[in-house]
């Protein structure tokens, strides 16, 4: 199995469309298999700096989106997928994935129930967010500043992985 996320940027007059502006992926140790910048395909009208960590100069001379997508369909081809809201990474990077293959720790009732026994302060019928996921069920600090997608998508991997015997179990008497 293998864990992603992105990190994108707006575009269009209301900079609140999304491109690719930065991938990691990472294999079930953790271990960074792919970590790169993107050439944006459209003109930038919001790096998003605060969340993404994205600049400008991080973009200069950045590989194509079409060969930093082709080998990213390579990375996950067959595998087990981990992210949080991996809807969104996938839509960013036009890559479809079996949806039998996909971990998605947003939506994992296991991971909600852990972290309302974790944590007074979550409401069950939000989406957790990955900071808090983290902070409160694996004790680890993400996302205090700028996102890095390696620590994100290392995060993802740990959750899964704490959670992966009850996770595939429940996937086998599921229908």
């Amino acid at each position: 199995c293998v864990a992603i996320d992105c990190e994108m940027v707006g575009v269009g007059r209301c900079r609140s469309r999304s491109i690719l502006a930065r991938v990691a992926v990472v294999d079930e140790h953790g271990t960074c298999l792919l970590d790169n910048y993107v050439r944006p395909t459209e003109t930038v009208t919001d790096y998003r700096t605060r969340w993404s960590g994205i600049r400008a100069r991080d973009l200069v001379g950045a590989p194509s989106f079409d060969s930093v997508r082709q080998r990213v369909a390579q990375l996950i081809r067959g595998k087990i997928l981990v992210g949080h809201a991996i809807h969104n990474d996938l839509k960013v990077l036009n890559i479809p994935h079996p949806p039998a293959l996909i971990r998605d720790t947003a939506f994992f009732p296991g991971l909600r129930r852990a972290l309302s026994a974790a944590s007074d302060r979550y409401d069950p019928s939000h989406c957790p967010s990955l900071k808090n996921l983290c902070k409160y069920v694996l004790g680890t600090s993400i996302q205090t500043g700028e996102h890095c997608p390696v620590e994100d998508a290392v995060g993802t991997m740990k959750l899964y992985m704490r959670f992966r015997g009850d996770w595939e179990a429940g996937l086998l008497f599921s229908d």
